[in-house]
């Protein structure tokens, strides 16, 4: 493929409509300043770790470095706040919405997953994972595209 360079593009894309039992996160309201905060955490794999994909083909990913997981906790939080989202209708009409998700170093995919299952606030689970992918460890979700430029682009599906 030319020596193609890979570019991974990233969306992250987060629901107001949190599942009942708060796995992904929970909405803090705040009525008196009519805000509803957003706050989840995700434990970011860090080392490199196997696994086998959905084609039952076995496949190894490299963990996200200390910087990128510091720049996912500043970036994605000013990112989703400079938005100034508000609620456009029901109960909380007018409400401001902010972000208050924390970006931790996880370890190999399992740690990743432990501490995703036991981070808690207020009672309620709010521990969510990332790992590192591409088309060849999730062919699902990335999908591999060459442009005419040679370059080799992984974007990112949510189903």
């Amino acid at each position: 493929m030319h020596g193609c360079r890979l570019i991974i593009m990233f969306l992250m894309i987060l629901s107001m409509y949190l599942t009942p039992d708060g796995k992904d996160g929970i909405r803090i309201i705040d009525k008196e300043n009519k805000t509803i905060t957003i706050r989840a955490v995700y434990y970011v794999q860090t080392q490199t770790s196997s696994f086998k994909n959905i084609k039952d083909k076995q496949v190894t990913v490299n963990g996200y470095s200390s910087e990128q997981v510091s720049s996912m906790n500043k970036d994605v939080n000013n990112y989703l706040n400079n938005l100034n989202s508000k609620v456009s209708e029901g109960d909380y009409s007018g409400y401001t919405i902010k972000y208050d998700l924390k970006f931790k170093e996880g370890g190999d995919l399992s740690n990743t997953e432990k501490l995703a299952k036991e981070e808690k606030q207020y009672g309620l689970p709010i521990g969510n994972s990332i790992r590192n992918g591409d088309s060849e460890s999730d062919p699902v979700y990335f999908k591999k595209t060459e442009n005419s430029d040679g370059f080799c682009i992984n974007t990112f599906t949510l189903l």
